[in-house]
């Protein structure tokens, strides 16, 4: 058994006739890191209508309330996503992402995207994280005017213990799979919180260097605010609570003020980078439509305004995968807007 399983991971149960490869491991006695997978392109065929896309379907319950009518059978969409538990030098992709999700989320709830990268030819890792505000000192906001001191607070408290977890797992993973970090472009892709995890590890120059960095609509935080990063970055922001007018405006609406503090630490740290940025708003869409909610649940006008639009989830997807393949990002102008 390898180092890393001795050590701090234990693996879930292995079922070595299971058709279909879905493997996950926990990571014990850290605070905040509860897991990982990864998943590489594969030829092998697999039976569709049983890969379980959710271990739980309550996890969306908990993220999203919402009546069952609205929730499509999970356990029967095979979107093409396998975690496995073994690696072959031969075959693997040239590229290897690493996905952290956001405070609210879980690392599944992005696998359409994960399942395009496969295509795309990139092996995918991704990071479960889990931050309980009921048993932390940071109190979650109840409104919109108790946001700053929070945010605040969790630079301070809270992201500095992830990124220190975070260096350590992937330390032990680098070492136990080699073969996903040898001669491979690395790049983070991450939602929400987990963006602002994700530059903070780059910005403190870890064991892992990055060549790239997708920000999918995440808060970010100091010091990589202040000191940028020097890899290649894209920025998609969302519409309903951002507009780029307020970065130039003052505003006295409490909502608008933290849209327009998102927006000021994703330009500051644009402007500190030592490398190409490009920084998107996708019209349509809200801060959950850069995970599958909008695809995954049976949908109307009240989902759409809950969630954002679908096309706009699918035009988010396209970014993404055109900026890792190195095409040059042409925003739909009647839709999205390029603000750098």
């Amino acid at each position: 058994m390898s180092i890393l399983l001795n050590t701090r991971i234990q693996a879930f149960e292995e079922n070595k006739n299971s058709e279909i490869e879905n493997k996950r491991y926990e990571l014990l006695h850290y605070k905040y890191l509860k897991g990982f997978d990864i998943a590489v392109k594969s030829e092998m065929k697999h039976e569709s209508g049983k890969y379980v896309y959710l271990d739980d379907i309550a996890m969306i319950k908990d993220m999203f309330p919402l009546p069952p009518w609205l929730l499509r059978p999970l356990k029967k969409l095979d979107i093409g996503y396998y975690p496995v538990d073994s690696l072959r030098q031969s075959g693997l992709a040239d590229k290897t992402v690493i996905y952290l999700h956001g405070v609210g989320g879980f690392g599944d709830d992005n696998s359409i995207l994960h399942a395009q990268l496969l295509k795309l030819n990139c092996n995918v890792i991704r990071l479960t994280y889990h931050v309980d505000f009921s048993t932390e000192e940071v109190i979650y906001p109840s409104d919109a005017t108790a946001m700053e001191p929070f945010l605040k607070e969790l630079e301070a408290k809270v992201i500095p213990v992830i990124v220190e977890e975070l260096d350590e797992v992937m330390q032990r993973i680098v070492q136990e799979y080699k073969v996903l970090f040898e001669d491979k472009e690395i790049l983070f892709v991450a939602h929400s919180l987990g963006a602002g995890i994700a530059a903070n590890y780059l910005s403190a120059q870890k064991v892992l260097t990055a060549n790239r960095f997708i920000n999918l609509d995440g808060t970010l935080f100091e010091p990589a605010i202040s000191q940028g990063l020097n890899v290649e970055q894209l920025h998609l922001s969302q519409e309903q609570n951002f507009s780029e007018e307020w970065l130039f405006n003052e505003v006295e609406d409490a909502h608008a003020q933290i849209g327009k503090d998102y927006g000021r630490r994703i330009d500051t740290m644009i402007k500190a980078s030592d490398a190409k940025c490009s920084w998107l708003k996708i019209g349509g869409s809200n801060h959950l439509t850069f995970t599958d909610l909008p695809d995954l649940l049976k949908y109307n006008k009240w989902m759409s305004r809950h969630v954002g639009e679908k096309e706009a989830a699918g035009r988010i997807r396209n970014y993404v995968t055109d900026f890792i393949r190195g095409k040059e990002l042409i925003a739909n102008e009647l839709l999205d807007k390029r603000i750098l």
